[in-house]
């Protein structure tokens, strides 16, 4: 099986696929094609293009088929099989690879500007909300504008974040507080005519990260969450495909996972394309991002590291998501020691906060899910936040790459 060192010696194609991934715009909503006939666009979304070329590339490197569909704004990913597989072959399948690709995203506003700036809507957690109002609004201001013109979905200019918010007075206690945040966006350069329904999303780091990179490099960059898990549900299919005999696997990238605070809101596209390529009893394992500043239980030792294990994880959100702590006891005792001893990976678990995936979506149909998840930022640091400030250390890429393919080989040996 897959070992730490033989991934190492890909480690250079993981890092530009990332870095290609990252840089590739993909607002919520705007991932990937509903249908084929989809009314919205001629060509393709160019998240979906980005996907298509890099899987390309490992097929024809490898000899494999990594087969690529559009579903619903997801895109399925399908390995291990040696031709081009039917629906219901992909919904036999027994484990799922979960991620997302989308990424915070900003809607302008019809209001009127505050001086030059739009206003934004955000389709997304914003990250101002639990700061007081001496923290600055956004740690990254650097944006870009896309929009659909003419059933393609284009750039349209550059430009820069920042909200405002004032003092209001509080009707029951008659005290003044500080209301809710207003969201600008000044532009900096217009390609093209911006107008409402046009869409901002982060762009920092996309132009300073290093062309080479080692186990120990860190990547700070926009849209990590989560085009880490994303680049980790591909590298797993590819070694899986690659082994001997090939594993069948699938994963599903999701479209729409970044929303709002209210559980309808995000992630709605998901169960549609679970129930057209899933059975009940699939296995779920997810990987997304888990703030640094929520790591409690390695303040003592780690306090300020970026963390380079792979974290498994029972539930999410305190158990008001998804988890069965049962799955988290099968690969806790059975495929964590297996990792480790014959792959050489590092993986702990914790059981630290988590917030919510898309889990919530599919947990009451499709119950039997897992995390492999990654770590934002350093331990303890409050700007650890996922859509405020994303960093994660290659190494632990590696070790989420690892245990993911020996999680799915575990299940599906098992399952046989």
């Amino acid at each position: 099986m897959i070992t730490f060192e033989d991934i190492q010696k890909d480690l250079n194609n993981i890092c530009i696929d990332l870095k290609t991934l990252i840089k590739t715009p993909g607002p919520s909503q705007a991932v990937a094609r509903i249908s084929e006939s989809d009314p919205r666009i001629s060509k393709g979304f160019p998240m979906a293009e980005t996907v298509r070329g890099l899987v390309a590339a490992i097929n024809k490197q490898d000899k494999i088929n990594i087969d690529v569909r559009e579903d619903h704004g997801n895109i399925v990913l399908v390995g291990g099989l040696q031709h081009e597989p039917t629906q219901s072959e992909i919904k036999s399948i027994p484990t799922v690879i979960g991620a997302h690709l989308d990424e915070v995203t900003y809607l302008i506003s019809k209001k009127a500007k505050i001086g030059d700036s739009y206003r934004l809507i955000p389709l997304c957690s914003a990250p101002t909300r639990q700061y007081d109002e001496k923290d600055h609004p956004f740690k990254h201001e650097e944006a870009t504008i896309h929009g659909f013109r003419e059933k393609e979905f284009v750039p349209l200019g550059r430009g820069k974040f920042h909200a405002t918010r004032k003092k209001e007075e509080d009707k029951r206690t008659h005290e003044e507080k500080y209301g809710d945040w207003t969201y600008l966006l000044k532009v900096d350069e217009e390609f093209r005519k911006i107008h409402e329904g046009d869409v901002a999303i982060q762009d920092y780091g996309t132009t300073s990260m290093k062309k080479d990179c080692d186990v120990e490099s860190e990547i700070n960059a926009k849209a990590l969450d989560d085009r880490v898990g994303s680049i980790v549900a591909i590298y797993a299919l590819k070694y899986l495909a690659c082994a001997n005999p090939p594993i069948p696997a699938k994963a599903i990238l999701t479209g729409d996972e970044e929303g709002v605070g209210l559980d309808v809101s995000w992630a709605r596209l998901v169960k549609p394309t679970y129930e057209k390529f899933c059975e009940g009893d699939v296995v779920t394992i997810l990987c997304d991002g888990i703030d640094g500043k929520n790591l409690d239980e390695f303040l003592e030792n780690r306090k300020n590291e970026v963390l380079s294990e792979a974290l498994l994880v029972p539930y999410t959100s305190d158990g008001k998501g998804a988890g069965d702590y049962g799955l988290f006891s099968l690969l806790k005792d059975e495929v964590i020691p297996r990792a480790e001893s014959q792959g050489h990976f590092e993986v702990k678990t914790t059981t630290d906060y988590v917030s919510r995936s898309f889990d919530p979506k599919i947990m009451n149909d499709f119950p039997l899910v897992a995390f492999v998840d990654w770590s934002n930022g350093r331990v303890g640091n409050r700007f650890a936040r996922c859509h405020q400030d994303e960093t994660v250390k290659v190494k632990q890429i590696v070790n989420l790459i690892g245990m993911m393919t020996y999680s799915v080989q575990y299940l599906h040996e098992r399952q046989r």
